[in-house]
């Protein structure tokens, strides 16, 4: 009894030392909040606290605590700070959203110091302030820029161009104090890489770049509806603004390039293509541009060649600037001989707008009595127009008969002309035709003969060819390069989905015994390209009835009393001669090979077998059905009876649905389903009829036959399907395992 008496003393004792009230089992709960539960109007920046009866485990508190969107369930981020050991304040990590309910949710398992949890959840819900006025961007300026109007969108002027601050301050406007983290987040500036300070309590963004703006360049402003507002309401719409920096875009180039000739007249260059003769041997090069022009860069991106010594004078007519090309004094052309005066695609204008190409011209001093040369050479494209080859270009899409024009600086001998002429690869002569025309200075040569595809053909025209007085000849040999279509361009098989078999085969690996083998192109196909130009091995005669053609796919059929060996591997080969059905009639590179694999022998069986008495043309509930899904329920004994419909002409009938498991060759149909009178006195013989093949005859799963002129009532009729050799069989050559008969009556 002592004993007892003093550890019921040391307990006590204990319990008096402890941090914790060990007989402390009291629940805690929440003794006050903010807001209140239901509480309306709390400000977008408000703090939410709870404030607990008991000093309480904050971490646990704190695991079981949060903070969500009431009607989207989206968690609130936040951060939390205790008053002592009873309060918690949580200070959301943004401003929360106009308008919208939230939900405080703390779980059961929060607890005091002495373990103690909740006895219920704590659930407070609250609506934050009604300020939802959606904020706008009122304006978007440039610093010393002004807007203008352009023809594909508002560009702005320099107001100076020679002293512009070409990294402009740009200011947007809002219309609301913004959220200036996800405002800033949310701006996307092309190309302009900027720092950012905000003013007018967080309404106006000042953009402050970092990098100089280019002169021409578009620049694009982009602010997503993402961004919000203090109150957490989102801009109305994307702002966009574009802009280009200066308002002349438009290139210069030489309106007028002035020679003299002989007799001190003006030649016009520019509108002339051919090389200009009998040019003086001092004549100055006058040059008129569309604008006012950069000369230090004309001046550097001009020469003559060969070359001679010139002075350069410059002169302004109106928006116009002109140019004389003067040579030194004592300095003359060289007669007889060819000279080349280019400006290059650098030359600026004053806003620094380059040339879109090289000008370039060609000019002869006097007249050339020691040669004739070839001042153009052109081939005529599929589309009809004439591309030049003499400078050394190389052009393509040239039909398979090319015409070729010739024009030469006089007028030439035809047979040592003709005579120099040849093609590479070579040409028949037999097939190359000339024409010249009256003056003999133009041929055109013909060529009658289909060259090859792709092929980059030369035309050369030798220094042998004369002119027309036989004393001179050409000053050189003239080549030119072109190609017979396109090079990078051939027909060939379609590359998602080049061979398809539609008679339920699958390509390239089980492949049915007879199938139908869409082969798909990427042009429309000529047809009569195709005549015996597909192959398969082992050895399969392909009969061109079994070949059809339409647009751009070949439909290859291996017909039913010819299938292909099942498990087998097949090479199917596409001759390259197939072309395409267009000028060019464009041919494969090469020969297409592809291998296949047919199919094993596969169970070939009835799946559902019924009669549709209510004539829905589906199988259910009402129907008389002896397989289902491949499970047979013939009854051993027909009981029940089953009424017939009645056509126009008192004639009663029922259709009967045979289901397979594969597609049916419909030749194997017609002589293997029979109707039989098996009682029931009468002189009407029942017979079958419109047999349909569902859901077309080529690819028929499903026989709908009528089973037509029955006795009713009390007359029992059966249906034979033939199997095995003599019956049904499958499109690739497999019999139905057995034969299949079933019972019915009628009433």
């Amino acid at each position: 009894m002592k004993k007892n008496l003093f550890l019921l003393f040391l307990f006590f004792v204990l319990s008096a030392c402890s941090g914790k009230n060990i007989l402390d089992f009291k629940n805690p709960d929440v003794k006050d909040s903010y807001p209140q539960n239901n509480a309306m109007g709390v400000d977008n920046n408000a703090k939410v606290w709870v404030l607990f009866t008991e000093d309480m485990d904050k971490n646990l508190v704190e695991q079981s605590l949060s903070l969500s969107e009431e009607d989207s369930g989206s968690k609130v981020d936040f951060q939390n700070v205790w008053e002592g050991s009873k309060k918690i304040i949580l200070t959301p990590d943004r401003p929360l959203k106009t308008s919208r309910k939230y939900r405080l949710y703390l779980k059961e398992s929060a607890a005091d110091g002495n373990g103690n949890k909740l006895s219920v959840p704590f659930i407070l819900v609250f609506t934050v302030n009604s300020d939802n006025t959606l904020p706008a961007v009122s304006s978007l300026t440039v610093q010393n820029l002004t807007e203008g109007t352009g023809i594909v969108v508002p560009y702005i002027t320099p107001a100076n161009m020679n002293s512009m601050d070409w990294k402009p301050l740009i200011t947007i406007q809002f219309s609301e104090a913004m959220d200036t983290n996800l405002a800033v987040a949310g701006l996307i500036l092309q190309d302009m890489p900027a720092e950012y300070e905000w003013q007018n309590s967080d309404s106006t963004l000042l953009i402050h770049l970092t990098r100089k703006l280019e002169y021409g360049k578009k620049y694009t402003v982009m602010i997503n509806p993402t961004v919000t507002d203090k109150a957490g309401n989102n801009l109305r719409e994307q702002f966009t603004k574009e802009f280009y920096i200066g308002n002349d875009f438009t290139h210069p180039e030489v309106l007028s390039m002035i020679l003299r000739d002989g007799a001190n007249s003006p030649v016009e260059m520019v509108s002339n293509s051919a090389i200009a003769e009998n040019i003086s041997k001092t004549t100055p090069v006058q040059f008129t541009f569309s604008k006012l022009m950069d000369r230090a860069s004309v001046q550097t991106s001009l020469s003559l060649s060969p070359d001679l010594n010139y002075t350069l004078s410059w002169s302004e007519n109106g928006t116009q600037d002109v140019l004389t090309l003067t040579l030194f004094e004592n300095n003359e052309f060289d007669f007889g001989k060819t000279y080349t005066i280019t400006i290059g695609k650098d030359a600026k204008d004053r806003e620094g707008n380059t040339f879109l190409e090289d000008f370039k011209k060609v000019f002869l001093i006097g007249t050339d009595y020691l040669s004739s040369k070839i001042t153009a050479i052109s081939v005529v494209n599929t589309s009809g127009s004439a591309q030049n080859i003499l400078e050394g270009d190389v052009v393509k899409n040239i039909p398979l008969k090319p015409v070729i024009t010739l024009v030469f600086s006089k007028p030439m001998q035809a047979s040592s002309t003709q005579t120099a002429v040849s093609f590479t690869p070579s040409i028949s002569s037999s097939l190359i035709y000339y024409s010249w025309s009256s003056d003999l200075k133009t041929l055109t040569v013909t060529v009658d003969e289909k060259l090859d595809y792709g092929e980059l053909y030369q035309i050369s025209v030798s220094s042998n060819a004369k002119d027309s007085t036989e004393t001179v000849t050409l000053d050189k040999t003239y080549k030119g390069f072109f190609y017979i279509g396109d090079p990078t361009d051939f027909l060939a098989l379609d590359t998602a989905s080049p061979v398809v078999d539609l008679n339920g085969g699958t390509w390239p690996n089980a492949v049915s015994l007879t199938p139908s083998l869409k082969i798909t192109f990427n042009k429309t196909i000529s047809p009569e390209s195709v005549v015996d130009k597909i192959e398969i091995s082992p050895s399969i005669t392909i009969k061109r009835e079994s070949v059809e053609v339409s647009g751009n796919y070949i439909l290859l059929h291996i017909p039913q009393d010819t299938p292909l060996s099942a498990g087998t591997t097949y090479q199917l080969k596409i001759l390259k001669d197939i072309s395409a059905d267009n000028v060019l009639k464009t041919p494969m590179a090469e020969d297409e090979i592809l291998y296949f694999t047919t199919g094993s022998s596969e169970e070939f069986k009835i799946m559902n077998l019924w009669l549709d008495v209510d004539n829905s043309g589906t199988k259910n509930s009402g129907d008389v059905v002896f397989i289902n899904n491949g499970i047979k329920s013939f009854p051993d004994t027909f009981t029940s009876k089953v009424n017939v419909q009645t056509d126009g002409s008192s004639n009663k009938y029922l259709y009967l649905y045979i289901e397979f498991s594969g597609v049916i060759n419909p030749d194997t149909v017609f002589n293997s389903i029979s109707l039989t009178k098996e009682s029931g006195s009468g002189s009407i013989n029942p017979i079958l009829q419109n047999h349909e093949f569902l859901p077309s005859i080529q690819n028929a799963v499903k026989v709908k036959v009528q089973l037509y002129k029955l006795d009713s009532p009390g007359f029992y009729y059966s249906v034979k399907i033939s199997g095995l050799e003599s019956g049904i069989k499958s499109s690739t050559g497999i019999a139905l395992p057995e034969n299949a008969v079933v019972v019915f009556g009628t009433q």
